[in-house]
């Protein structure tokens, strides 16, 4: 910097105020947002180019740029996933979680993890949030009301006398 507080350009070798940049950031913000919305097939173009020829040096970036911000990081891609498969924003997810009083729709157990969106494969439609036993359970059952039904009348069965470890209970007082 000049005693005069103008710098000189490393590329044009023109002077230009500092002070003016300071004074005009908003200004000179907008001039730039505009720029790029106008440009944004040449800027992406630009931007793959250098990313090809560097690609060891962006890997590398970006893997540091994620462990130092891991949390926003998964914070992050985790709105994408609810936004992209489910069509949920983080504000609709988060008054589904408020409506279940931050509980499984099934169970109704409070869980310390984020609550997984079942949904209706056929229709799309979304029937609410579930702890991962219970998003297992049902993908298990693959949705079907009758294998559930199934399954309910074979849990209310009787049992069949064996006991774990292959002896039964009469056995074990005989002896």
């Amino acid at each position: 910097m000049r005693k005069d507080g103008t710098r000189e350009c490393h590329i044009c070798r023109k002077a230009y105020q500092l002070v003016y940049k300071k004074n005009n950031h908003k200004k000179l913000r907008a001039k730039r947002k505009i720029y790029r919305d106008m440009n944004k097939d040449k800027i992406s173009a630009r931007d793959r180019k250098y990313r090809e020829a560097n690609s060891d040096k962006c890997r590398e970036k970006a893997r540091t740029y994620y462990y130092q911000n891991k949390d926003a990081c998964k914070k992050r891609m985790w709105k994408y996933h609810i936004k992209r498969t489910y069509g949920l924003t983080l504000e609709e997810y988060l008054r589904l979680v408020e409506q279940q009083n931050y509980k499984c729709k099934i169970c109704q157990k409070e869980v310390n993890y984020r609550l997984h969106v079942d949904h209706d494969h056929l229709t799309g439609d979304i029937r609410g949030l579930l702890c991962t036993a219970c998003n297992w359970g049902l993908g298990s059952f693959m949705d079907s009301i009758k294998s559930l039904q199934v399954a309910i009348s074979y849990l209310k069965s009787e049992p069949t006398g064996l006991k774990v470890g292959g002896r039964a209970l009469e056995e074990l007082g005989k002896e």
